[in-house]
């Protein structure tokens, strides 16, 4: 680092060091150091300030120590002093070695002379060294030449010289074994416990013995350096095994012995080497403490980080007359203690904190309390391994009363994968103890940024006399870095998320590293702003004022008068509703001059009404009704600015008992004006709310209105006819205050409907109105009266019709509701049949008196003729086939899922399906599927000029004409409105849909949530046309989206659109009679499964004593059996721990039919019943659908996940073979439990008897007898 960019400060007035630079007064000045600068800190007690570094080197042997030095200035940046710290003086290591060379027979006697030669030269040019040397011959058996007493006696010489050759085999393992017992280990050959150990073998040929003792391992136990010269034709690979690592470098080949005199000096550097590793290995302690790492002032005493001392575990100094030693005692090496430094105190105790980043892989930090002495009082530790926790340290006083609040820690490593991050600040509170707080994340950071790298103090930014932090995070965007501001916070120490993001990009292209230190204390313009100093290369900051920003709202008139508004006029005008006044005050929160008046550029928006989220009754364009929000910006150069709008309403206004809301957002516009550099304060509010009243003529708080009401009937008698009609009066008068949106509801039976209506007597000017019926019902309709408000002292009468009912508003009334009674009489259509006639008299000339003739008539109600031959009942839809759709939908979703992604789909309702369909759309598509024209009159004929009624007893309504829709409770109204919406999957090729009769999903297979929400939005409006061309309305409230996964996943926001309206988003959904479930866990549809059972339980435990066996048997089956075994092969496939309740429930079923208690075993039950047990209930449903899959009784497409083996050749075909079915290959675990897979793994084990037979009758007999036969009954 060459600078640090500065940003404000408020009690130095001069700068900080940088990397040997200072910065003084706005003047460069360059300060000669030896090294650069890692850490500075600045005494108050000493007025001083200390630079450290922590890379003084120097050279022992041709080994580098490193230690720290500081650097020590007056308050006018003058050199005073400097100080070394930590430092280790060159020490020589003692070494002992061993030459063990070879005296096999292979050797000649000038080369054995020649070998002796070379070690004696090699111990003369080393005789000032602290080396000693003993030496062994090795052949048949190993000798000692000379020893390590010897060799400093003087006498080696003399018996190297004295050594005769052995001429023998060449076991090298034995001699190494003779110089670990008799040299290396044993005390009277002069060895130095403490000496690093090294050997010299010599040979010049591959061992004739093994390594049976182990050796090589003990050597290397004993840490002994070993180097192997191979003379001649020896196989230097076999010598190898014998050299230390790095072997390539320890171990050497000549080409005979004449060769040992160009090794001389090589050999003679690499023992040397070894003298110059000062503890070889032992410990290292100051060797490499790198102290200045870090630094920190406690008063008027320098404490140092050294995070190389001790093998690394890293320690503190604290510098005074004398350097005293800060530890860890329970710190593992490599832990890098004093890696990052900060002193506070509570109770006027001084508190050290000190950072260890690579404690146990996860960090910590150690708080030390000093008492005479530091001791540890604390340890808090990393929770991610290579996390660097520790790396940095801040230390907050809130409240300012010289005790230390809270703990900031730094993990700048630490790595979170979704979304992908690095960095993280952890913030503890400090009471009798270090206290957990939360964790901040960066948001929006980019992938590498080292965020909380360095964590810094600074002096109050915004004006609210708390302490705020600066976190660095110096490689994000790429390495160009960034800091944050973070906010105090009087509880939690600082607030969660950052007030404030500076990239360095937007300072300058060129700056690398923003944010790699930080300091904040200083005032650099002497405008009484907080500098913040940056480490980077080379920018400056300049502060800005913070401004705190209110907004109030207000209105005139006083209220909304009611007067503007008549709802029964029918215009279309609008009018000037109230004036609205948007006053801005402003603040300025810090201590520069002037900020104010130079002007803050605000944006705010107005919104009307909204407590409405569907449709406003106010707007700010005349001409617009639907510019219910207005955009603004406006310049503040004063403390207070006002700024007015109109606010209009419609002609006609339903609602004026709730107040208008009024919402006012703003917030600072992107262009300020040139001479204004001020900010708002993040603690501003930044909206206003305002409620506007409507006029109210009310003698009391709330309008309490009193409505009479009473109708009379002009006829007697109500005729039931054909065209018939009745007229009734009706009078309602208001005695009270002012009654809002009052209305008059009519009830009468269905058949009837209103005709007309008019006014025959008002006291004042009265409006009315008579809607079409409500919803859709056929018994009542609304009358509106003089909306939005029926004045008190109001009276009118008005013709209508017959049983009416009241309501207002405000929620008072009486005489809310009056009722009374018609006589009705029915005229019937009748119908008269010749049921038995005389056709002919006989007389005869005896017959003397009149004869009867009977002539019986049969007189009936007539009714429409029957439309549809008898035949046509038998037709039928499959009531099976409910099972079928849930399964194929379970299947097809555990198929893509196992490829990893998420299916988005959305479950469709209709309004009122069956009733809507379009007859002549109807028939139109009969066409296309090539009905005859005599079939398609044929049925035009039977949907057409229907009619129905209601019967009750002997008493039935007229009829009514159904004008849409296909018959319901009919055998062939399903068909046809499956045939109606037979061609809705072609509309959209690119989602699967499933139907159902008017039950359909359509659903996708994508990447993520929102590649999915945007396919299904794209189907939804191909969709929603192709409903609106078919006459049929989707229920766009009852419509959901549902996202399916192999985990449970956040709600991200990925919405589904229709027609600009968003589906409602859901975990789980009810559909067919099942609860699918976005990870199809199926959870919720056993909890229903549950809840039902334990009901229908209950029920059967009361009745149980009064049924016999056989109603007992029925009824298990019908109310217990049947609501599991609904569906259950879909459901089933969730883990067998959900399901223990269910197994459980239907074991509680048995012993009640037993009449049993809890505690008798169900095995006895189902033996005494030859019932089956619940595993081989399971079974069963699943080996008769693999059946029904196999053998073509299901619906095709289930035949891709079930699949047979072909017995000529085992390919794979959909053919019906029978045999074993191929169990299908899944990735996850989650494909792994889908039925697919559990019941063709199933199948493959039942009896090939079983699997061969072709009667689905016949399979399920002998299945259920095999199942019987084999079922194994737990009596645990």
């Amino acid at each position: 680092l060459n600078v640090f960019s500065i940003v404000r400060s408020k009690h130095l007035t001069i700068p900080i060091i940088s990397y040997g630079f200072w910065l003084k007064e706005w003047c460069w000045r360059k300060i000669k150091l030896m090294q650069i600068p890692l850490s500075l800190v600045y005494s108050i007690h000493r007025d001083m300030f200390s630079s450290c570094s922590p890379s003084l080197a120097h050279d022992c042997g041709g080994n580098s120590y490193l230690s720290g030095i500081c650097y020590h200035f007056n308050s006018q940046l003058d050199p005073i002093a400097n100080k070394t710290v930590a430092f280790q003086e060159c020490q020589k290591n003692v070494v002992n070695l061993v030459f063990l060379f070879d005296g096999s027979s292979s050797m000649k006697t000038g080369d054995f002379n020649q070998n002796k030669n070379f070690i004696w030269k090699i111990t003369t040019q080393l005789k000032n060294s602290s080396i000693q040397f003993a030496a062994v011959q090795f052949s048949a058996v190993p000798r000692t030449v000379f020893t390590f007493k010897d060799y400093m006696d003087g006498t080696a010489q003399k018996k190297l010289d004295e050594e005769e050759h052995m001429r023998d085999l060449t076991n090298t393992h034995q001699g190494i074994d003779y110089v670990l017992a008799n040299l290396f280990n044993n005390v009277s050959s002069g060895v130095d416990p403490d000496a690093t150990k090294a050997l010299m073998i010599i040979t010049d040929g591959s061992p004739t013995d093994f390594d049976t003792k182990n050796v090589i391992k003990r050597c290397e136990d004993q840490h002994i350096t070993r180097f192997v010269i191979g003379v001649g034709n020896v196989d230097i690979n076999k010598l190898r095994s014998f050299s230390s690592e790095p072997k390539e470098n320890n171990t050497f080949q000549i080409d005979n012995y004449s060769g040992l005199e160009g090794l001389l000096d090589k050999m003679q550097n690499e023992i040397y080497n070894i003298e110059g590793q000062s503890v070889g290995h032992r410990e290292r302690t100051k060797e490499l403490s790198q102290s200045g790492f870090s630094a920190v002032y406690d008063k008027d005493v320098l404490v140092l980080g050294a995070v190389g001392s001790n093998e690394w575990r890293g320690m503190l100094y604290e510098v005074g007359s004398t350097e005293m030693e800060i530890k860890d005692p329970k710190l593992n090496k490599d832990s890098y203690m004093g890696y990052s430094t900060a002193v506070g105190q509570r109770g006027g105790v001084s508190l050290l904190f000190s950072g260890a980043p690579r404690s146990n892989y996860n960090g910590q930090v150690t708080l030390f309390r000093k008492q005479n002495t530091w001791d540890v009082t604390t340890r808090v530790k990393g929770e991610q391994v290579g996390s660097y926790f520790g790396a940095s340290l801040c230390l907050l006083d809130m409240d300012l009363d010289g005790d230390t609040d809270f703990l900031v820690v730094g993990a700048p490593l630490y790595y979170q994968t979704e979304p992908r991050r690095e960095g993280r600040m952890y913030v503890y509170r400090l009471t009798n103890e270090v206290q957990y707080s939360y964790i901040t994340d960066s948001q929006k950071q980019s992938k590498i940024g080292r965020f909380a790298a360095t964590v810094t103090s600074v002096a109050d930014l915004n004006g609210d006399e708390l302490q705020d932090i600066a976190v660095g995070a110096p490689l994000e965007d790429s390495g160009k870095g960034a800091i944050y501001i973070y906010l105090g916070n009087r509880t939690q120490g600082i607030r969660p998320n950052y007030s404030q993001r500076i990239l360095a990009r937007t300072i300058s292209e060129n700056l690398q590293q923003f944010g790699v230190a930080i300091d904040g204390v200083m005032d650099m313009e002497g405008d009484g702003l907080t500098d913040i100093v940056v480490g980077a290369r080379g920018t400056v900051l300049l502060a800005r004022p913070v401004l705190s920003v209110s907004a109030h709202l207000s209105f005139s008139p006083s209220e909304i008068s009611l007067d503007y508004f008549d709802c029964l006029a029918q215009t279309d005008d609008s009018t000037e509703a109230v004036t609205l006044s948007a006053c801005f005050s402003v603040e300025e929160k810090t201590q520069s001059t002037g900020a104010v008046s130079r002007g803050l550029n605000v944006s705010y928006e107005l919104r009307a009404d909204t407590a409405r989220t569907w449709s406003s009754r106010a707007f700010f364009l005349p001409r617009d009704k639907t510019s219910r929000s207005f955009l603004s910006s406006v310049l503040l150069d004063s403390h207070y600015s006002c700024f007015n709008h109109t606010v209009y309403m419609p002609n006609c206004v339903t609602d004026t008992v709730y107040p208008l809301l009024i919402q006012l957002n703003f917030s600072q516009a992107e262009q300020q004006p040139s001479s204004s550099n001020a900010v708002i304060n993040i603690d501003s509010r930044t909206t206003a709310n305002v409620e506007i009243p409507f006029q109210r003529n009310c003698g009391n708080v709330s309008c309490v209105a009193d409505l009479q009401l009473d109708f009379n009937f002009l006829n007697k008698t109500l005729l039931v006819m054909d065209q018939s009609y009745f007229i009734i009066t009706v009078s309602l008068l208001n005695k009270g205050d002012d009654s809002f949106n009052t209305s008059v509801e009519l009830r009468y039976p269905e058949g009837l409907s209103l005709s007309k209506f008019d006014t025959i007597k008002a006291s004042r000017r009265t409006l009315s109105s008579c809607g079409d019926r409500d919803d859709g019902a056929l018994d009542k309709t609304t009358c509106s009266i003089s909306l939005p408000v029926y004045r008190k002292g109001t009276s009118v009468r008005e013709i209508y019709c017959i049983y009416d009912n009241l309501s207002s508003n405000n929620g008072n009334q009486t005489n809310g509701t009056v009722t009374k009674t018609l006589p009705v009489q029915f005229a019937v259509d009748v119908a008269i049949n010749l049921e038995q006639c005389v056709t002919y008299l006989n007389f005869t000339l005896d017959d003397k008196g009149p004869k009867p003739v009977d002539i019986v008539y049969m007189v009936s109600v007539a009714t429409t003729p029957l439309l549809i031959p008898q035949h046509y009942h038998h037709l039928h839809v499959d009531l099976s086939a409910v099972i079928w759709t849930p399964l194929l939908i379970s299947l097809q979703v555990h198929h893509q899922l196992d490829k990893g992604g998420v299916i988005g789909a959305v479950f469709l309702d209709l309004k009122r399906a069956f009733d809507t369909v379009n007859h002549k759309v109807l028939l139109s598509k009969l066409s296309c599927f090539n009905f005859s024209i005599d079939s398609v009159k044929w049925m035009n004929s039977y949907i057409s000029n229907r009619k129905q009624r209601v019967r009750i007893g002997k008493t039935q309504s007229t009829y009514l004409s159904c004008n849409t829709g296909v018959p319901q409770g009919s055998v062939l109204g399903p068909i046809l409105f499956s045939l109606y919406i037979n061609d809705l999957p072609s509309v959209c090729s690119s989602v699967n849909i499933q139907m159902y009769a008017d039950d359909t999903v359509l659903y996708v297979h994508a990447k993520n949530k929102q590649q999915a929400a945007s396919e299904l939005t794209a189907a939804m409006v191909l969709i929603s046309d192709w409903l609106s061309n078919s006459c049929l309305y989707l229920n766009i409230n009852k419509t959901v989206c549902m996202f399916f996964s192999q985990k449970l996943t956040e709600m991200i926001q990925a919405d589904v659109l229709v027609r600009g309206e968003k589906l409602k988003l859901v975990s789980d959904t009810k559909y067919l009679g099942i609860i699918l479930d976005s990870n199809l866990s199926f959870k919720n549809q056993v909890k229903k499964v549950i809840n039902t059972v334990k009901l229908n339980l209950a029920n059967f435990r009361h009745i149980r004593p009064y049924l016999t066996t056989e109603a007992a048997k029925l009824f298990m089956h019908a109310m217990i059996v049947s609501h599991i075994t609904y569906c259950f092969t879909s459901w089933s496939q969730t883990s067998l721990s959900i399901l223990k309740p269910i197994e459980s429930l239907y074991k509680q079923a048995l012993k009640i039919l037993d009449r049993k208690p809890n505690s008798y075993h169900h095995c006895h039950i189902v033996q005494k019943y030859n019932l089956l047990s619940f595993d081989s209930f399971k079974h069963l449903l699943d080996a008769c659908l693999m059946f029904k899959i196999l053998y073509g009784l299901a619906p095709p497409p289930l035949r891709q996940f079930i699949k047979q083996k072909d017995s000529r050749g085992s390919m794979v075909t959909r053919a019906f073979t029978r045999g074993d079915c191929i169990v299908q290959y899944r990735r996850s675990k989650f494909g792994q439990t889908v039925f697919s897979i559990r019941a063709s793994q199933y199948w493959n084990s039942l009896p090939t008897e079983l699997r061969t037979c072709t009667n689905y009758l016949i399979f399920k007999y002998k299945l259920k007898t095999w199942l019987k036969a084999n079922q194994i009954c737990n009596h645990r």
